[in-house]
């Protein structure tokens, strides 16, 4: 990639995040307004249930706290939406032990429980230490403890390859103890045929003819 298209892109990162930023400002400004109101509510079904207990007038109460609570549960489901809209944004999802984690994770890291949907895997991130699983190379969190993608325990060791020496079965060990007696049958042969050289050479050197100065004819 060129210097100019890294700036090109470095361009149209920094515009989609302050685009996501200010979608994620305006949906928090609706939630906050949202939780006001609840919190408005429930401080009204309280002062209607002193009341109630002061004065004794539970019927007229009993509507009061009742409309209460059918609003509340209404600016909850809006809350709910809102922030499903949010996590949207921000591309993350939520797990159902609480760990909030992004979209494309296919395993909690807290939890290890599987997400039924598929997304597809992120580019590698720069400048952020992360922990590479060792079966599909996915980058995870630094404290994650389970792969977000193969659902792996991080932090241990991958099992090593069993050894064959050990599992092989009995017809394996015969055949090699066979094959063992063969080869030292054959390293003793050979020392013997060495060992009859050796004496044939020898005898020779010891029957040859010793020359005799004396002697004329050069030999006795």
């Amino acid at each position: 990639m060129s210097i100019f298209e890294r700036v090109k892109q470095g361009a149209s990162d920094a515009a989609r995040k302050a685009q996501q930023t200010l979608e994620i400002t305006r949906l928090n400004s609706q939630k906050s307004s949202r939780e006001k109101e609840m919190s408005k509510l429930y401080t009204e079904m309280g002062e209607a249930m002193f009341h109630a207990y002061m004065h004794g007038e539970t019927a007229e109460t009993e509507e009061r706290v009742t409309s209460c609570c059918e609003q509340l549960r209404t600016l909850q489901q809006e809350v709910d939406a809102i922030e499903d809209k949010i996590q949207g944004v921000k591309l993350e999802k939520s797990c159902g032990c609480g760990k909030v984690v992004p979209v494309n994770v296919k395993f909690c890291p807290d939890c290890g429980t599987r997400f039924t949907e598929q997304e597809p895997k992120p580019e590698m991130t720069m400048g952020e230490i992360r922990v590479i699983c060792p079966d599909c190379d996915t980058e995870n969190d630094l404290a994650a403890r389970y792969c977000t993608d193969c659902g792996l325990e991080l932090g241990k060791p991958k099992a090593a390859p069993a050894d064959l020496s050990k599992t092989a079965s009995p017809l394996h060990h015969e055949q090699e103890h066979g094959h063992e007696q063969e080869r030292e049958r054959e390293r003793e042969a050979s020392a013997g045929t060495e060992q009859r050289d050796e004496q044939r050479q020898s005898d020779a050197v010891g029957n040859k003819p010793r020359r005799d100065d004396d002697n004329p004819f050069g030999y006795f």
